[in-house]
């Protein structure tokens, strides 16, 4: 993982972290401004894993995971290149990435929220969650071997997760075809059929 961090300004609009869910199974927006959406992490069946100065790295089954880059467009310039879940549970109206708050911290988005984040509630098979939205909050890119795509501007969704995970509409928007998600392959959607990327390395923060 590569961080670039510098900073800029103070945060601006104080606001107090609450605790939301932890394990997120299943995941429902509430109807707010007419919006909703869903998420659903897989399951967690880890085969081998490594640990770095930031976080843990697993190989995990049942997901499509993909190498990426978030820049941050606040105050606070932070730039990262991590992992992240291309979930079509996460179904969303706009391109949204959901960020844990561990990295949220780093990017400067917590414990002070930015101006013009909104309070969210999600509902999931744990309970009731509170989400932190800050709206086009991110760049984001996906990283292939061969070639980059991006980078789209989506909103930043903060929960209480380990994982960083796009949305429906941000695989769409990434051009990512998930060909064989239980055994991690996707491709480029300009890309022939034969052509079969395999899923990164579980990142957790």
């Amino acid at each position: 993982m590569n961080e670039i961090i510098t900073y800029y300004a103070l945060r601006i609009t104080p606001c107090e972290v609450k605790s939301l869910c932890r394990r997120i199974g299943y995941l429902k927006k509430v109807k707010i401004r007419g919006r909703l959406g869903r998420l659903a992490s897989s399951r967690r069946d880890s085969e081998e894993s490594h640990r770095d100065s930031f976080g843990t790295c697993e190989r995990e089954k049942m997901a499509v995971r993909l190498k990426i880059k978030l820049k941050s467009r606040k105050d606070i310039f932070y730039e990262v290149e991590t992992v992240a879940i291309a979930n079509t549970g996460f179904e969303a109206e706009g391109l949204e990435v959901v960020v844990p708050e561990s990295l949220a911290r780093r990017m400067g988005f917590l414990p002070e929220l930015p101006q013009g984040t909104r309070v969210e509630d999600y509902v999931s098979a744990s309970g009731l969650a509170r989400a932190y939205v800050i709206p086009q909050s991110l760049d984001v890119e996906v990283l292939a071997s061969d070639r980059i795509r991006g980078p789209v501007v989506a909103d930043a969704v903060i929960l209480d997760t380990d994982e960083i995970l796009l949305s429906d509409k941000m695989i769409e928007e990434l051009n990512i075809i998930l060909e064989k998600p239980g055994s991690g392959l996707w491709r480029f959607s300009d890309e022939p059929s034969s052509t079969l990327r395999r899923s990164e390395l579980a990142e957790k923060w």
